[in-house]
Parts: C-alpha cells; structure tokens; sequence
C-alpha cells in the first residue's frame, strides 16, 4: 500500500516557516554573543599582556637603568593601548 501524502494548507506552512525563521533567529543570536565573548577576552588578555610589559619597563626606568628612545616609545604606545580599552 502506498503512503498517503497529506496536503499542507498555507497556514500549516506559514507556521512551519516561523518556526524555521525563530530557529534561525536564536542562532544567529548565539553565534552573535559567543563572537562578542571571544573579542571581549581577547582584548582583556591583550591589556593584561601590554599591562604587565608597562610595568616591566617602568620598573626598568625606575631602577637608574634607563630607557634607550625604542623602549621609550614602546612604553608610550603601550600607555595608549592600556588607556583605549579602559
């Protein structure tokens, strides 16, 4: 015997399509929020890391060791960075 095809009314479909819409809605809101997370991490470790070679190289400075003008200028920069995402 073979299956019998039931025919779908618009409205069976209609509510299907929302169902699939939702779906895709509340994943690409997902997907949203996970890639927010991922960058929001990355740039505390980014500051953690710039935080930690500024004090490095303050510390230097503070010895009498001074700074030649490239550690001086990477420790400006490094101000900048810190300050941005703060």
């Amino acid at each position: 015997m073979a299956p019998q095809h039931r025919v779908a009314t618009r409205k069976q479909l209609a509510d299907r399509l929302e169902l699939l819409r939702r779906d895709n809605v509340k994943r690409h809101n997902m997907v949203t929020e996970r890639t927010q997370l991922k960058d929001r991490r990355y740039n505390a470790q980014k500051v953690r890391q710039s935080q930690i070679e500024y004090d490095q190289l303050l510390g230097s400075a503070s010895r009498g060791t001074g700074l030649d003008k490239s550690r001086a200028e990477r420790m400006k920069d490094l101000g900048k960075l810190i300050g941005s995402y703060k």
